[in-house]
């Protein structure tokens, strides 16, 4: 096989903090024949205290199982067949052909030979020390009474639920499947898998039951009909295919933040060799945990290093386009901030004086269009790195789209008029004819900034921009009856959700 392995996982922080296991496992092969990569992730709950087994077990069974798949099917099953995806609903409604049915009887057996293994596992393992201090007493007990249950009636692999995904290659095809949660990528070097000019693409349907702390498993009743999987024999494969588990999505959260992350892999990849590359990922997943989603963290990948190197130019301009959307949004906001910031200085310069709300707002206004300016100010940094980047890889000079140094200059100067050289009158809040203060409604407010987004890298920090809540603490004291501005909802939904939006790009 011409194509490389890497696969990283560890303990996530949350999980350092209470004592629990790494419940993640990963793990990749290639030889002569065909290339492996798997990840499982066992399930966080109180009740599956055994999923750190369950996820182990998964993947030893999942690598034996596509081993013998392999040597006993005939390659011809694939032969030139296009890429086909088939998600959970698809399955139930189709007629099964002979690739259908080849796939289910290897599902099937990993699912048997798993359960026959958590059952030996658990009937020849008593509770550990950590298990009697840690879990609740009523999952306990539903373990040992079913340790004494027929296997019909049984649910031991309850203990030991988890998800699954893997991606499999030969020279003459390649297949990948999943049951649960967890992403999996796939980057190429001409159209994706879909016919779309994208560098990256989502090779396995989606199961849309798996939401938030939601998701299908093994250890389901039904897992047979859970497994979503797809696979091509015409000879196209991908240039790349990382497993990820949902300690990575759920801390880059948008497909675009992920991609962007197994990027920064490929371009260490390219540059110093698989196995800085393996260092890199060993060192910076704890630091993705702590800053992100704190659970474990698991990534394993497929690739091939020729291809890798020869299209990480493309690779890059992915990079240096999302990059220079974020930075136009950023003008974008500056342009609102300056049209409020004037309107109110209009307003209160018309009137010789301010009420207490007019000041607040707009030093708010303020304080916002500096952070802005700043934002745009790392974004073109970033732009400009990345073109660096892009020559030192690829010897070929990529020209900026947009030149955003005036506009970054000329935010930071119509901020600087934030304060007025002289003091003037300060009148009530209370004004008989609200009208004739012409200031922004609550509509036209906007307050707060986006998350500060951080990179893998040790020196990556998380910031919170605290101006932004003292601003509005002022302005709900001013005025009770002022609505929280509705980007600040969407921080705060944000964090309560525990998605941290990172950016994985180096700072500059």
């Amino acid at each position: 096989m011409t194509v490389n392995n890497i696969h990283v996982f560890c303990q996530g922080e949350s999980h350092k903090d209470s004592e629990k296991p790494c419940q993640d496992y990963a793990y990749s092969e290639v030889d002569d024949k065909m290339a492996i990569a798997v990840v499982c992730d066992g399930h966080g709950g109180e009740r599956y205290f055994r999923s750190q087994f369950g996820s182990q077990f998964a993947t030893e069974i999942i690598v034996q199982a596509v081993k013998d798949f392999v040597k006993n099917t005939d390659a011809k099953l694939f032969k030139g067949l296009p890429y086909t995806a088939e998600g959970v609903v698809t399955q139930t409604e189709k007629k099964l052909n002979d690739v259908d049915k080849h796939f289910r009887q290897l599902f099937a057996s990993i699912i048997t030979l798993w359960n026959e293994k958590i059952e030996e596992h658990a009937k020849q393992t008593p509770l550990s020390e950590w298990e009697l201090e840690h879990v609740p007493q009523k999952y306990l007990d539903e373990f040992t009474e079913n340790l004494v249950k027929t296997e019909q009636t049984s649910t031991l692999n309850k203990q030991y639920g988890c998800t699954l995904m893997a991606y499999v290659q030969t020279n003459k095809y390649w297949f990948a499947f999943h049951l649960g949660d967890g992403k999996c990528l796939s980057f190429h070097h001409d159209t994706n898998l879909h016919g779309l000019e994208q560098v990256w693409d989502e090779p396995i349907p989606w199961d849309e039951r798996c939401f938030l702390n939601k998701t299908t498993s093994i250890c389901d009743s039904d897992a047979i009909n859970e497994f979503r999987y797809c696979y091509q024999g015409d000879g196209n494969f991908p240039v790349a295919v990382f497993l990820g588990s949902d300690g990575i999505d759920d801390t880059y959260g948008e497909m675009e933040n992920i991609a962007n992350f197994y990027i920064e892999i490929m371009k260490v990849i390219a540059k110093d060799g698989v196995g800085t590359a393996r260092q890199q990922l060993i060192d910076d997943l704890p630091i993705i945990s702590r800053i992100g989603s704190k659970d474990d963290a698991s990534v394993a990948t497929i690739f091939n290093m020729a291809e890798v190197r020869s299209n990480i130019g493309r690779f890059i301009d992915f990079q240096i386009q999302y990059v220079h959307q974020q930075a136009e949004e950023q003008r974008e906001r500056i342009g609102i901030l300056t049209m409020k910031k004037q309107k109110l200085d209009s307003s209160i310069s018309s009137w010789h004086a301010s009420t207490k709300k007019a000041d607040i707002e707009r030093g708010y206004a303020v304080k916002d269009l500096i952070k802005a300016a700043e934002r745009l100010e790392v974004l073109s940094g970033k732009i400009d790195f990345l073109l660096k980047e892009h020559k030192n890889l690829t010897g070929r000079e990529v020209q900026p789209d947009t030149d955003y140094s005036e506009i970054i200059e000329q935010a930071k100067e119509e901020a600087a008029k934030g304060q007025p050289e002289e003091e003037h009158e300060v009148m009530p809040d209370i004004i008989n004819d609200p009208d004739d203060l012409e200031i922004l409604s609550n509509d036209d407010v906007i307050s707060g900034d986006e998350p500060e987004q951080s990179g893998p890298t040790s020196s990556v920090q998380s910031e919170t921009a605290p101006e932004q809540s003292e601003s509005q603490e002022a302005l709900d004291t001013a005025d009770s009856n002022t609505p929280t501005p509705t980007e600040n909802a969407d921080t705060n939904k944000n964090e309560e959700d525990g998605h941290t939006e990172m950016d994985i790009l180096p700072e500059p």
